[in-house]
């Protein structure tokens, strides 16, 4: 199994950018993403995503999910490089601890969540 931006340690915190009041920017979500490893995390993400990066399906899915984000150490630095938005759809490069990441978001109801990570 692939493990991008920290899934067994994939996920991204909940909180920010999960609804509530307003929607939070793609370049946003992508950062809280990759700077946290709160359980929460879980949530930016499509089911699609959860369920190919755990090897699981539904709820079990979430649940390995939060377990195995929480193992995760958090990084030092964050920085978002790039960030493209094309209709419904948006691409962010980040630099997380030196390391280049790629996420790929998409709109649903309203919020964005990650549907493909890399590097």
């Amino acid at each position: 199994m692939r493990a991008p931006v920290a899934l067994v340690a994939l996920a991204v915190a909940g909180g920010a950018g999960c609804g509530g009041g307003g929607e939070s920017p793609p370049d946003a979500v992508a950062r809280e993403f990759v700077s946290t490893n709160d359980p929460a995390k879980c949530d930016l993400l499509t089911p699609e995503l959860l369920e190919r990066q755990t090897e699981r399906r539904g709820a079990a899915a979430r649940r390995f999910c939060a377990m195995n984000v929480a193992r995760e150490p958090r990084p030092t630095a964050v920085r978002v490089i790039e960030a493209e938005v094309a209709g419904g759809k948006a691409i962010v490069e980040l630099l997380v601890d030196n390391r280049e990441e790629r996420l790929e978001l998409v709109r649903r109801d309203g919020r964005w969540l990650i549907f493909a990570t890399g590097r």
